[in-house]
């Protein structure tokens, strides 16, 4: 495998690339463009993302606009995110490659804003307390899926994301484990995944905002 120098460089090149594709606007081309300031030992493994043939089950009837969500200080959010690309995010603080992660996430959600692209995050989190949860979500500034009833673990089940820890709970057959992004439409379907457990900052570059 390359060292960790050539990946870096790797990823920096293909961010530029799709950074002209992705974002139009100068200044959030920069950004992308500056992504290899987060593209290290710590982001850019050289471990594949699990994949799998079977379709995705459905384990609930959960959709943008019936699921539960609170905002990033806990209180019930009126309505969904209609018109706007929404990912959910599959995340814990107490993840290292999470919070190395981060930076480039939002710098990623400050330039699609600033390029009149602004786009949704929803926290799905593998933290053990509802504290720690709320606390996640104050500090990243997202709307959380509820850390009490079902919602978490469906999502979880759905899309085939959780962290190690949880492998007790939902099993190994998992295609990602934390940090990831999954793209959906107002129906919960997939459009987009984004491997940031095997990519690091580079893996922004699969959510194409058209």
């Amino acid at each position: 495998a390359p060292p960790v120098a050539q990946r870096a460089a790797s990823a920096k090149n293909w961010a530029e690339r799709a950074g002209r594709h992705l974002f139009p606007s100068a200044l959030a081309y920069a950004v992308l463009a500056s992504l290899d300031t987060f593209v290290g030992a710590a982001l850019f493994r050289s471990v594949a993302p699990l994949r799998s043939s079977t379709p995705l089950p459905s384990y609930s009837a959960l959709s943008m606009i019936a699921m539960p969500l609170l905002d990033a200080a806990g209180l019930p959010l009126a309505s969904a995110f209609a018109g706007k690309p929404t990912a959910f995010y599959f995340a814990a603080g107490w993840c290292p490659m999470c919070t190395a992660f981060e930076p480039a996430l939002n710098q990623f959600r400050e330039a699609a804003a600033a390029a009149g692209k602004p786009v949704e995050l929803i926290l799905v989190s593998s933290e053990s307390s509802e504290a720690d949860q709320a606390a996640r979500a104050a500090a990243l500034q997202m709307a959380q899926v509820p850390f009490e009833g079902e919602a978490r673990d469906d999502l979880k089940r759905r899309f085939r994301v959780w962290s190690g820890r949880e492998r007790g709970i939902f099993g190994n057959e998992r295609r990602s484990g934390i940090p990831a992004l999954v793209v959906v439409d107002s129906e919960l379907h997939e459009i987009g995944f984004v491997p940031a457990e095997a990519e690091g900052a580079a893996s922004l570059t699969h959510w194409t905002l058209e």
